[in-house]
């Protein structure tokens, strides 16, 4: 109980930057310059490709996984409170 405390704790302190500050936060913010309309638009498709990529990889990984769990007939157990239920049927 302890050592969970403490290492939520250390955690914190990362999450909070106190550990490992960043060099380029000098106390002050800089002014960024204001997008122009076709900079917002190339941002945001670059945010949509790499978004479908990831959506595509991850269908990729489920379905590769799903697929090798099928063909292996591996049952995949869930207990919840005391009930076990399968979620794969075994033949």
């Amino acid at each position: 109980m302890k050592v969970t405390r403490i290492l939520y704790f250390v955690f914190f302190i990362f999450a909070l930057n106190f550990i490992a500050p960043n060099n380029e936060h000098n106390g002050y913010v800089e002014a960024k310059k204001k997008l122009t309309p076709a900079e917002i638009k190339k941002r945001n498709q670059k945010l949509m490709m790499y978004s479908a990529i990831a959506s595509g990889v991850a269908v990729l990984l489920g379905a590769s996984i799903e697929k090798y769990l099928i063909t292996n007939k591996i049952s995949i157990k869930y207990k919840i409170s005391n009930i076990s239920i399968l979620k794969l049927k075994t033949s």
